[in-house]
């Protein structure tokens, strides 16, 4: 197989990207360092996100604000999901089914791919590591056809 360049080669390269920025969006962060008071804030990504139900979109802001200790917001065990070697294997096996499943199919709408990469990033670590590459594997041989 030929390495793939131009418009192509841009592609996945826009993938990897987006893959590598939600799962650094999903890692757990330090406290934000002090900003200088002559700093101005950066703006805001153009980025237009998935599509998401009105209830996954509440529990994203109450995770959002119990993360920054809003007043009012609901604790941070609410959204959290158990973090135990049982739970980990199974929430792998989901992922790796999904896959396989998207596999078998052939192909991959935009609304389930938000959905498997919402699914990868609660992956620990490895685990996550290991999906993402079968996921880029399975498209880059184009037994899923679809969009990251």
């Amino acid at each position: 197989m030929r390495p793939l360049g131009g418009f192509w080669g841009a592609v996945i390269a826009a993938q990897c990207a987006a893959i590598a920025f939600l799962v650094y969006q999903s890692l757990p962060r330090a406290a934000a360092p002090a900003v200088a008071p002559f700093a101005a804030p950066a703006p805001a990504p153009a980025v237009n996100p998935p599509q998401a139900d009105d209830q996954r979109l509440r529990q994203i802001i109450r995770e959002e604000l119990a993360a920054f200790g809003a007043p009012g917001a609901a604790p941070a065990a609410v959204g959290a999901m158990p973090r135990g070697v049982e739970a980990d294997r199974t929430r792998r096996e989901a992922v790796a089914d999904q896959i396989e499943r998207y596999r078998s199919a052939g192909r991959i709408s935009e609304a389930e791919m938000a959905r498997l990469q919402n699914d990868i990033a609660q992956l620990d670590p490895a685990s996550r590591r290991e999906m993402l590459g079968q996921l880029v594997r399975a498209m880059n041989a184009r037994e899923i056809q679809g969009q990251l």
